[in-house]
Parts: structure tokens; sequence; C-alpha cells
């Protein structure tokens, strides 16, 4: 039997070990409050961004059509590792409840950033490959399931039903990058506002 919610907890994992590499100032003033980004981003990686309300539909609609042409979840990776970002200046030096604040309801001027034109380059910048994430989430898996408690003892909870991830199988596949120039038929922010 497998570990409760283990693709949910080893995709927070990875992204705690991620954040720490490129926010190391953020991630020490995070554990200083007791907080690893894991816990902050759990909603973000287990709703896929739904929850997050601030986010506008359209800036949602484009994490997800990436994630679908893309058919890996390096889009969730960035796009959380970006808002981590864009909030560092708000967030470093607060206590734990305004942290949590700030990153459920990205409060003015911040919300700015998470229009799709705003919060998709930058995430799109934040470089995440197969051959780094893919390595993470396979350490992750592992450390998950080391401190998880066998099926059946006190403490474990049934049968769990989270997703597995398979890293192993994934790291031959081609990095596929985001091509920024123009093509005829393709996404314009005007069809965006058409949509809209």
């Amino acid at each position: 039997m497998e570990p409760p919610l283990i693709g949910l907890r080893t995709a927070a994992s990875a992204l705690a070990g991620l954040f720490s590499l490129r926010q190391p100032r953020l991630a020490a003033h995070l554990t200083s409050e007791g907080v690893g980004a894991e816990h902050l981003c759990l909603s973000w990686m287990q709703t896929l961004f739904s929850n997050c309300t601030p986010l506008p539909r359209a800036t949602l609609c484009r994490i997800w059509e990436c994630w679908l042409l893309d058919g890996s979840p390096k889009v969730f990776f960035r796009v959380a590792l970006a808002l981590f970002a864009q909030a560092e200046t708000a967030l470093l030096g607060e206590p734990v409840e305004v942290i949590s604040e700030v990153l459920r309801n990205f409060p003015a001027p911040l919300d700015a950033g998470l229009a799709v034109r705003e919060l998709i380059p930058r995430a799109w910048a934040t470089k995440i490959t197969n051959s780094k994430l893919w390595p993470a989430l396979a350490a992750a898996e592992a450390s998950v399931r080391a401190s998880s408690p066998p099926p059946g003892s006190p403490g474990s909870s049934g049968s769990g039903g989270g997703l597995v991830l398979t890293p192993q199988s994934r790291q031959s596949e081609p990095e596929l990058v985001m091509d920024l120039r123009p093509h005829p038929g393709s996404y314009s922010p005007e069809v965006e506002e058409e949509l809209l």
C-alpha cells in the first residue's frame, strides 16, 4: 500500500529543495519562522493553482495550457517559484501568519504581477529542466517514503491513493522550450481579450 498523498508530498518536497537553491534568503527566513516552502505551497500543488483565488482565470488557464502542451509538471514548479520570488520582499522579516496571508491573497501591488502577461514570462524565465526536476522528484519521493510509516502500522492511514511519480520513465524525454515569437494563428493578447 502507498503512503497517503505521496505524489503531493513528493512534489511539495521537491519544490522546497528547488526553492532553497533559488531563493536562499527567503528559505532561511521561512526556516527561522518554523515553516517550509513545502507547507506554504501545498494547496497550490494539490489544486494545480485553482485555489489561488487572486490568480486571474486567464493566467490559470495559461498555466494549465502550458502543462497540457508540455506534458510535464515543470510549469507548476516554475509558477510556484515565480510567485515566491515576486513576494520575496514583502515576506522577508515577516512572521509566518503574515507570510501565509500574503501568499494566500497577494495584496496590491503584488496582485499586478499575477496577470498572464506578467507571471507566465517570469515563470518561464525560471529555468527548471527535466535534468534537474526528475532527480529532485526522485530524491523527494525517497525521502517521503522513508519518513512515512509502513502500511498497516499505527500512524498510517489506509491505502492513500495519491499520485505516484515515476521520474525514471521521464528522464529521456526531450526538453520542450517555449518559443515566444508570434506565429500565425497562435495566441495573442488581442484574441485573449476577445475570449474573456
